[in-house]
């Protein structure tokens, strides 16, 4: 609650998981800020070591705004999620969550999402051109901000998993972990759909470190993405403690919008 938002977009929180304590997270999120929320399941957990009472897994939108005619954008088929790094297994696969709310009087649509990071550039961009497509239908012309985890590698994760591969990387295109446009196509079908990205955020990474001390360069994952809004404001909250121990991998962005 030091943010102060109106509404905030969050992805991969659980419900009833093991993990964490069979909490329903964004409910819990929600009552301590005496929000409204929306909660969409994007994985069903069936690790033996996850599943919990429930194994949910999902993305959610925390509102002091009311909500309404909330939308489910399923970006794709259900299939079987394996990372292979800890070999964690689930079903399901990536969404995108949005609803109405009221600005200045008028509807805007906000959506959250996240896109895929086991996988290619190309695939993001299918899944973002989805994810553009479903929105147009739903938005019927209405302005739109769209905010996630875009996991905008430049690559599969599973490619850049060991610290050689990222320092390789940062050696030959240093410029990709904060500019990755050139190499994920998801910007340029984002910019044909007349969304604007440049003055919703700040060109900083938001991957946090997840060991202390560890050095490599840290990728800019995290975006909005906003159509007939004006964004104001950028922002990043580190999301450390006050002790300096990580709270999540990845960092928290923050804007103002204003219609024009």
């Amino acid at each position: 609650d030091q943010i102060d938002a109106d509404i905030t977009l969050l992805s991969e929180l659980d419900h009833g998981v093991g993990r964490t304590g069979q909490r329903h997270v964004s409910r819990d999120i929600a009552q301590q800020l005496k929000a409204g929320h929306l909660y969409a399941v994007e994985f069903v957990e069936i690790d033996a070591r996850e599943m919990g009472e429930l194994g949910l897994h999902g993305n959610a939108i925390i509102s002091h705004v009311e909500m309404s005619s909330p939308v489910l954008v399923r970006l794709a088929e259900d299939q079987h999620w394996i990372s292979g790094h800890r070999r964690a297994r689930r079903q399901g696969g990536r969404i995108a969550l949005g609803a109405r709310v009221m600005l200045d009087d008028k509807p805007i649509v906000v959506v959250t999402t996240h896109l895929e990071s086991h996988t290619s550039p190309d695939t993001r961009a299918l899944q973002m051109q989805a994810l553009l497509d479903a929105i147009d239908d739903y938005a019927a012309g209405d302005p739109v901000l769209i905010g996630g985890d875009f996991n905008t590698r430049t690559a599969s994760k599973d490619d850049l998993r060991e610290r050689v591969a990222r320092q390789r990387l940062s050696r030959q295109c240093p410029e990709l972990f904060t500019q990755p446009q050139t190499r994920e196509p998801l910007f340029d079908i984002a910019a044909r759909a007349g969304y604007n990205w440049t003055s919703c955020n700040l060109a900083v990474p938001t991957e946090r470190p997840r060991h202390p001390g560890d050095d490599t360069l840290r990728f800019r994952l995290d975006w909005f993405f906003a159509r007939g809004l004006i964004c104001e404001n950028p922002g990043i909250v580190i999301a450390e403690s006050e002790t300096g121990v990580a709270l999540s991998d990845h960092d928290i962005i923050t804007l103002s919008i204003r219609l024009p």
